[in-house]
């Protein structure tokens, strides 16, 4: 389970990386004087966001799997319109 987690862990980090997260992490640097404050700041947040995103992601895996289907396909058909 733990090698699952991090295996996952690491895939969405690297998926997600170059995102408006490294924008957003440049526009910062360059507004304050602590670079590595920033550094530290964006990271611990990010991280946090990758675990929870991760954790749902199991918690979602355990539901019955037609109503996820279900679900996913209505939202699917939201989307395109």
């Amino acid at each position: 389970m733990i090698a699952d987690f991090l295996a996952a862990f690491g895939v969405v980090f690297l998926a997600e990386l170059p995102d408006k997260t490294m924008f957003a992490t440049l526009l910062l640097a360059t507004r304050f004087p602590r670079k590595s404050a920033v550094w530290c700041g964006v990271t611990t947040a990010y991280s946090l966001h990758v675990v929870v995103a991760t954790l749902l992601g199991g918690l979602l895996s355990r539901l019955p799997e037609d109503p996820v289907r279900f679900a996913v396909s209505c939202v699917g058909l939201m989307a395109t319109r």
